[in-house]
């Protein structure tokens, strides 16, 4: 495998002869040309590739919440792409064949909160935050709002065959000025979040995230369950 580390060849992509040029970050690598491939089919096999593109949906919507994204970044800064570390964390955690296990949202756990609680009533996701305890560290004259960053997984209410589908939602940012519970409530008709009514959310995560003057995120919670 070549490397190429200037910009002789310019800003090169796709294939040349026998060679494929790929750039990932700001460096460009060349690999041979692969031969032939026939993609096995024995069950094993088809089994491995489903639950690669369940997590690879996994990753990507986890990847497209701005937040949760800052910090897997914050986490790996030497990281070129905070997707592949979101899916290198979730691969072996989460089954995409029967929707068992957690994903991975954060790069660490996160505070807990022991009073918190999740529901689902009438399109909306609800959190309560209970009590934050004190030593939670939380700095309230920095961390100035409080945010809900939000995975779900919805199904089709007619056919149990329909493959299951990940959507995203970052909540509203909220004021945060002291360790009394609040109320988080997310409209899940609301713009940007649309379920059909053939469809309903079988499994949501979410997580908290404190944040400063600036909406960059400071801390952050564990991960916040429903159906718990």
């Amino acid at each position: 495998m070549g490397i190429i580390k200037d910009q002789v060849l310019g800003n090169v992509s796709g294939a040349v002869g026998h060679i494929v040029f790929k750039k990932r970050g700001n460096t460009c690598f060349a690999f041979p040309k692969p031969k032939k491939y026939t993609t096995p089919l024995d069950s094993r096999s088809v089994s491995i590739r489903n639950q690669f593109r369940g997590i690879s949906m996994l990753a990507h919507a986890v990847n497209k919440i701005d937040l949760l994204k800052k910090l897997w970044k914050y986490e790996f800064p030497d990281c070129y792409s905070a997707y592949h570390k979101i899916l290198t964390a979730n691969i072996h955690n989460f089954n995409y064949y029967d929707l068992s296990g957690n994903p991975v949202l954060t790069p660490n756990p996160g505070f807990c909160l022991p009073d918190a609680a999740v529901d689902v009533i009438n399109e909306k996701l609800i959190v309560n935050t209970g009590y934050f305890p004190p030593d939670l560290n939380i700095d309230f004259s920095i961390e100035k709002f409080i945010i809900t960053a939000s995975l779900f997984i919805i199904k089709s209410c007619e056919d149990p065959e329909y493959p299951p589908v990940f959507f995203q939602n970052k909540g509203v940012k909220t004021a945060f000025a002291n360790s009394l519970p609040l109320q988080l409530t997310i409209n899940l008709n609301s713009d940007g979040i649309i379920i059909r009514d053939e469809f309903y959310v079988y499994k949501s995560w979410s997580v908290l995230i404190t944040l400063d003057e600036n909406d960059n995120p400071v801390h952050y919670s564990e991960l916040l369950t429903w159906p718990h």
